[in-house]
């Protein structure tokens, strides 16, 4: 067994088993069990003298008061007390060499799934949408995709695919989404330029697996939709993106709260409504003056 970095010395208990002993006795006491814990193994009694560093005359005695805390086998002193910490440390390290192993053992099935599933996807016919019809019936166009390509792009204009022969391939690339992110989706403000539906799934989607409900979600949407609508920025390029607004910052986490000022002021409808002469003259008496 290699070397450990540590010894579990646990003071309480080591004071109170060893209180009657010198502070000569306390000094080479220490040195066996760190010798014995080093090695992993009993200390042959041959050497005990010289790992305990105490000289010929002295260590009689010191023998004898230190002889309590082993049993001897005849030929080393065995401490039952490490022999116990040495199989608890040994029992670890193997469960850590064990589950160590079982993780790249893991890893590497995922990996070698990985690629039979990237092989997979290679090996599947792609020609399939361009073998069938609106109405789904096979037909006997040629599969090989560089002539389709030649085709559609020769000057010929009856070579060209009809729309409904188009249809089904865009139909097929429809993505389904689950009701919730639907729900949420028709909820969320309306902005002019570019809000992809498919990246705000996949920021819905990570964030769904992450642990946060569905309706959590939903009832931010709920809130910036009202603070939009409250603050003017509906409809406009200021409400930003779903996919940033259900992206790892979880926006929709946010109060959403609109400044008071502007929820409690009444929205401005045009400047037909204001008086502008209103207050700048005043009816006076002849003979004075107007400022």
């Amino acid at each position: 067994m290699a070397a450990l970095p540590y010894i579990q010395l646990y003071t309480a208990d080591y004071l109170a088993d060893t209180m009657h002993l010198t502070t000569e006795e306390h000094g080479a006491y220490l040195l066996l069990i760190f010798n014995y814990w080093q090695t992993g193994k009993p200390i042959p009694k041959k050497r005990l003298q010289k790992i305990a560093r105490v000289p010929n005359d002295r260590w009689p005695s010191v023998e004898d008061s230190l002889s309590e805390f082993f049993n001897d086998d005849g030929e080393n002193w065995i401490h039952e007390r490490i022999e116990r910490d040495l199989e608890a440390v040994k029992e670890a390290q193997d469960q850590r060499v064990r589950a160590g192993k079982a993780s790249a053992e893991a890893r590497k099935r995922s990996q070698q799934t990985k690629k039979e599933r990237k092989g997979s996807d290679r090996s599947t016919p792609v020609e399939e949408p361009l073998q069938r019809t609106a109405n789904e019936n096979p037909t006997n166009k040629d599969t090989d995709t560089d002539s389709d390509t030649k085709k559609t792009l020769g000057t010929s204009a009856s070579d060209a695919p009809t729309q409904s022969e188009a249809a089904p391939a865009e139909d097929s690339e429809k993505k389904t989404y689950p009701h919730e992110f639907e729900l949420a989706w028709q909820k969320y403000p309306k902005r002019p330029g570019s809000n992809p539906k498919r990246k705000a799934y996949q920021a819905w989607h990570a964030r769904a697996k992450e642990g946060y409900d569905a309706a959590q979600m939903l009832a931010g949407v709920i809130r910036y939709a009202k603070f939009c609508t409250t603050t003017g920025k509906a409809n406009t390029e200021y409400v930003m993106q779903a996919q940033r607004f259900f992206g790892p910052s979880a926006e929709f986490e946010n109060e959403w709260t609109p400044p008071e000022q502007l929820a409690d002021r009444p929205r401005h409808s045009g400047f037909g409504e204001i008086d502008y002469s209103k207050g700048l003259k005043q009816e006076v008496p002849d003979g004075v003056a107007n400022f």
